[in-house]
């Protein structure tokens, strides 16, 4: 299966209706458990998608440029590290030329500039925002499905080899947040 995913709309709710009962020091502890245990089922997940030696599309990436570079690009690299990748499995999805940023990790890049236009992009990647309520990719949409689909049939992928930037945002949010 693919490796993405956000909390569930039940734990959620749970969530909402707990936190003004707990005491802060709970919270954090809870929060803290919650993403040591996110964190681990993501390891969990990624080593499945590392295991055999079919290609892995990373991607695609639609995001703020400082984010692909400070936290994207690096997370890619400790996925090839701790698992072992090798650089020829790894297919980067991307914008806007920056093949070269990821050479160190995949011998295969792909921009979805060269599948629709900027403008295109720009329009539908900000619908893409609204409709998650958030510029990072928290989840994957229609769209990045859409921008995934030739790749994956240029390369004879299946989406559950997709690591999705949403995986990466599952891992760091706690941390961002302060929680663990």
């Amino acid at each position: 299966d693919s490796v993405s995913g956000v909390a569930s709309p039940a734990f959620r709710a749970l969530q909402l209706r707990a936190a003004p009962m707990l005491p802060r020091a709970w919270k954090l502890r809870l929060s803290r458990g919650f993403g040591e245990f996110t964190s681990a089922r993501v390891h969990s997940q990624l080593a499945r998608l590392a295991a055999g030696d079919g290609p892995i599309v990373a991607g695609p990436w639609l995001g703020e440029v400082g984010f692909e570079l400070l936290y994207w690009i690096p997370f890619l690299a400790w996925f090839v590290e701790e698992f072992d990748v090798r650089r020829d499995r790894l297919v980067v999805v991307s914008r806007g030329g920056t093949r070269d940023w990821y050479a160190h990790v995949a011998t295969r890049y792909y921009d979805v500039l060269d599948q629709i236009s900027a403008s295109d992009f720009r329009a539908r990647n900000q619908r893409r925002s609204t409709e998650l309520g958030e510029q990072k990719q928290i989840a994957m949409t229609a769209f990045d499905r859409e921008l995934l689909a030739p790749v994956l049939a240029a390369i004879d992928g299946r989406e559950k080899r997709v690591l999705h930037p949403s995986t990466m945002f599952r891992v760091f949010r706690p941390f961002w947040w302060g929680h663990v």
